[in-house]
């Protein structure tokens, strides 16, 4: 397993194509700081103590387990995938496993 810090400093440089090419496979895992839901894909931000990482969640590719998670902000969650740069240029996990590691039972502190 990687650090969020350790991809960053190792792969965060590369292009998208050069990502692509390489198809650096990352298991990640961390407190989900962020959820942003578009229909049948999701962007989750992932944060521990070395820094933060956005992962990429997609029905198609995470099938049943996809829709039958109840992700909350704040849930501490572990994902298995291929590095790869969103349109925006974002470094991503595109998760190909997902696992719920612990349930977040009392919302997170301002």
């Amino acid at each position: 397993m990687l650090w969020p810090r350790n991809i960053s400093t190792a792969y965060g440089e590369k292009s998208a194509e050069a990502l692509e090419a390489a198809a650096v496979r990352v298991r990640v895992a961390g407190r989900m700081r962020a959820k942003r839901v578009m229909g049948k894909a999701s962007f989750a931000k992932l944060e521990d103590s070395s820094g933060s990482i956005q992962v990429f969640l997609q029905q198609q590719a995470l099938g049943e387990i996809y829709e039958n998670s109840r992700l909350d902000v704040g849930d501490v969650i572990g994902a298995e995938g291929i590095l790869f740069r969103t349109k925006t240029g974002e470094l991503s996990v595109r998760a190909q496993r997902l696992v719920l590691l612990t349930k977040s039972l009392r919302p997170l502190p301002e």
